[in-house]
Parts: structure tokens; sequence; C-alpha cells
């Protein structure tokens, strides 16, 4: 389906985690696709198509201890979206993190970006076992559950995102949350600086898809213990959506708050 080979990328993508209990990104103007309808594949938002889940082996499972934000609704596994229109930025809730997962990502058929496990391992023994309270929760004690954001930078965008499951392992994970806008962009650069990303700061992607280095210009912003629900479809900002809709894109209004 795509390009084997690497390709370099144009800008860079950082990579930052949010508090040890969260389960939702932190940054607004974003839309989420939280798999609670096992049926449902296309994502879509007001009429626009956002875009496609597949995946050889996609599953969509009930929550249980290794998967489902919140400990309640859907969750997938092995799962590869296309996008209708690039996005600059990716946040998941990757959890039960085993040792052989990739995240990968693709521009126009190319490999510009790959991510395996090993980006969680810095995490602090917080992140261990399942966090959601109720029947699920600590179970799974062995594993990393973090949600992981990606944000591109000068004019780093993708289409394809592909969570690929492993020989030791499913890829779980839940809440898959896009933005267009570039982080920091000039239309933000008043409330967002590309330099002080939300969540701890774990490194930059740039020209080799594989490498990831530290940029000691980036600095990790305050975050939250625990980031807020996904708000109901009627919390969406409909003056935003009419906006963006001419650019192909439509986003969700959500404002963050600590716990």
């Amino acid at each position: 389906m795509f390009s084997t080979a690497a390709t370099y990328a144009v800008g860079q993508l950082n990579v930052t985690y949010s508090g040890p209990r969260a389960l939702t990104s932190n940054i607004t103007d974003t839309i989420v696709y939280s798999f609670d309808d096992p049926n449902l594949l296309t994502w879509s938002v007001a009429g626009q198509n956002i875009g496609v889940f597949s995946g050889s082996d996609l599953y969509i499972e009930p929550a249980n201890s290794v998967g489902g934000a919140g400990g309640t609704g859907y969750f997938a596994k092995g799962a590869t979206l296309t996008l209708n229109t690039p996005a600059s930025y990716f946040g998941l809730w990757w959890s039960a993190g085993d040792g052989s997962n990739t995240l990968n990502f693709y521009r126009s058929g190319n490999l510009v970006a790959s991510f395996g496990t090993s980006i969680l391992s810095s995490l602090s023994e917080e992140y261990n076992g399942n966090p959601n309270p109720g029947e699920f929760y600590q179970q799974n004690g062995g594993e990393k559950y973090a949600f992981v954001n990606f944000y591109g930078a000068n004019g780093f965008t993708f289409d394809v995102i592909e969570s690929i499951d492993g020989q030791y392992g499913y890829f779980e994970s839940d809440n898959w949350t896009i933005r267009n806008p570039e982080y920091g962009s000039a239309s933000y650069s008043a409330t967002e600086n590309q330099n002080i990303l939300p969540g701890t700061y774990l490194g930059t992607l740039s020209t080799n898809p594989n490498s990831v280095t530290v940029n000691p210009s980036i600095q990790s912003a305050p975050q939250l213990a625990q980031a807020p629900a996904i708000p109901e479809a009627s919390s969406i900002s409909y003056a935003f959506i009419a906006s963006l809709a001419l650019a192909g894109a439509v986003y969700r209004r959500r404002k963050s708050k600590a716990v």
C-alpha cells in the first residue's frame, strides 16, 4: 500500500507525553475519534469526511485491562488512518505498550516518521498499569499507558498514520486526535509557543524518519495530571467548523482544564 523506502521529510516532528492519567490531548481545536462505535470506521464530523480507518489486523474491542480510555467503550488494535486532508498534530492514548509495537507516519505514500514503543521507556513507574478506575485499575502493571503527542513543525505534515502490531503483542490505542493548524503557527502565535510544548518533551525527529534527537531549544510546558473527558458533540463550535470547511478540514473546539 505504501512505499517501503524511508523518505526524508520537510520540517520536524516533536514528541511529548502527557501526565500519568491523561487520556486525551491538552491542546485546543482538535478532533477526536474514540472508536466507540465498532461498526463505524469512517471518521466524519458535521458532514465532513475526515478519514477512514482500515488495516488487515484491525480489531475494535470493548474496554478491558489493556485498552479502552476511561475503562469504558471500545479501543483499537492495529489501526491505520487515511486522512483526506494532511494533519500537523496527532495524539493517541497508547495503552499496554508492547516492545514490538510501531507507529508510522506517511506523506503522499512515503514513510516520513517511525516510532517504536521504546519512546515510552523513559516514563516513570507512574505510567505502569491501567490507570482507569474500576475493575481494570492497575492491571497489566508491566506495560506503559500514556497519552503521546506528535507536533509537526516547520511544514511537517502527514496523511496516513499506521499502528503496527508486533510479534510480542497488539498495538492497543484509543482517542486518536488530529489537528491541521500547526501548533504555534501564525494564527495561534498569541496563545501557543512552538518551543514550549504541552507535556513532557521527549525528542525531535527530523531528516531521518527513524532518528530521534533532543532539541535543546524546546521545553516542556506544565502538564495536567489528568486530561478532561472528550466533549459531547453538542460542544462543537459550528462557527469554527464553517470557517475551516472551506479549507477541507473540520475541527472540534476543546478546552483543557486541570483536574
